[in-house]
């Protein structure tokens, strides 16, 4: 399951179509351009964050239960991204996207 954003959502908002579909899975969220709380990485399982100033080339790796935590705890906006489901039981290894 993949969901391209095209529109300056919250995360809230983005899983509230998920009907609950979110916490299913482990997430890759790619492409980001988007507004994060100071302590966002502490729910992410692993991430990619690349110093070239460009906040579409980083990776983040999140399950779907922390997905939803951030969605409820933090203030969370995203204007374009990629969020790519992926079975729990499915190894990502961020370094060969």
């Amino acid at each position: 399951m993949n969901t391209i954003l095209e529109d300056f959502l919250e995360l809230k908002e983005i899983l509230n179509s998920f009907n609950g579909l979110e916490k299913e899975y482990n997430w890759l969220l790619t492409d980001l351009d988007w507004s994060y709380p100071d302590n966002y990485l502490d729910y992410f399982m692993d991430y990619r964050i690349y110093d070239d100033s460009s906040h579409c080339r980083n990776n983040y790796l999140i399950t779907g239960e922390n997905l939803n935590k951030l969605a409820n705890m933090k203030e969370v906006y995203f204007i374009w991204g990629v969020f790519s489901a992926i079975e729990k039981n499915e190894i990502v290894d961020l370094d060969t996207i």
